[in-house]
């Protein structure tokens, strides 16, 4: 695999903690013999945009010829069995989830005072909420599942994705500004659009 590491990190900061999970992982990422390469992109304020650049580049670069692009956020940690789950499963896109930011004190109050008997786990389980939307009856295979929504601070996609997003939707292509390093490129599209979506049930998200 040619995997290209794409880390947004406006303002040019990425944590100690992302730091040293990617540190800890690239030796064993070349050990098993994988190509790597890191992209930081510290000028963008907007992560859909920042992640379309990151893609222009990817499909840009013939001399590394990437097979599979990789998004970590500049927050993020993980470690060695993380990335090696998500290479092995061999999914055209596969995402890991995560905790979203802040805890959900009054959802574990409410736990605890209907059963005072709760232990460190639950305790966990009712402080935190995950960046998933399962579909219903939703079906795991080696702890994986097909989702509706699930978080895309550490995602891996290959390459013929986006491929086939071009070839099926040319009209995603758009010219980019000058000084955005990816200027006159034949390789830009909005592969990640921001909006609104009105999901099968009516309500939109």
């Amino acid at each position: 695999m040619n995997i290209l590491i794409a880390i947004p990190c406006f303002g040019g900061n990425v944590s100690n903690l992302t730091f040293h999970s990617i540190l800890n992982t690239l030796r064993w990422l070349n050990d098993s013999g994988h190509n790597i390469r890191i992209e930081t992109l510290p000028t963008e304020s907007l992560i859909s945009r920042a992640r379309n650049k990151f893609v222009t580049k990817f499909l840009e670069n013939k001399e590394f010829n990437g097979t599979h692009l990789l998004f970590i956020d500049a927050d993020i940690g993980f470690n060695i069995e993380n990335l090696k789950r998500i290479i092995e499963f061999d999914r055209e896109v596969v995402t890991c989830t995560y905790p979203v930011k802040g805890f959900y004190w009054q959802q574990l109050l409410d736990r605890i005072k209907k059963n005072t008997n709760i232990d460190e786990k639950l305790m966990r389980d009712y402080l935190l909420q995950f960046n998933v939307n399962l579909y219903p009856n939703t079906e795991f295979r080696d702890g994986f599942a097909r989702v509706k929504e699930s978080a895309t601070g550490f995602m891996m996609i290959k390459r013929e994705v986006f491929t086939a997003i071009m070839n099926k939707n040319p009209q995603l292509k758009y010219k980019p500004d000058l000084r955005t390093g990816i200027e006159g490129s034949d390789n830009a599209y909005d592969f990640f659009p921001v909006g609104i979506y009105k999901e099968k049930d009516g309500v939109n998200r």
